[in-house]
């Protein structure tokens, strides 16, 4: 099974890092052209400028929609179990 494509926000590098190494493709609001599953978001590091802003939005991947997970209120393993249960 193809593993999800994960936006994740600036200065979220620890999540993305675990993430990759579970085998998702994250990407950055800036550099893709794939439909995303889900985003991964920190309100906490909002001040971050660009962290969660794009001129582009493509619609989301397997089902048309797009779960937004708040990092900020979730654990990492919460973050990939939430993933996970993605159809």
């Amino acid at each position: 099974m193809t593993k999800l494509v994960v936006m994740v926000q600036d200065g979220l590098d620890e999540v993305g890092r675990r993430l990759k190494q579970e085998g998702y493709k994250v990407v950055d609001v800036d550099d893709t052209g794939d439909k995303i599953d889900a985003i991964v978001f920190s309100p906490s590091q909002a001040h971050e400028a660009g962290s969660l802003h794009s001129d582009v939005m493509l619609p989301g991947g397997n089902n048309g929609f797009v779960v937004m997970i708040n990092a900020d209120e979730k654990s990492d393993n919460d973050i990939l179990s939430m993933l996970e249960n993605i159809k």
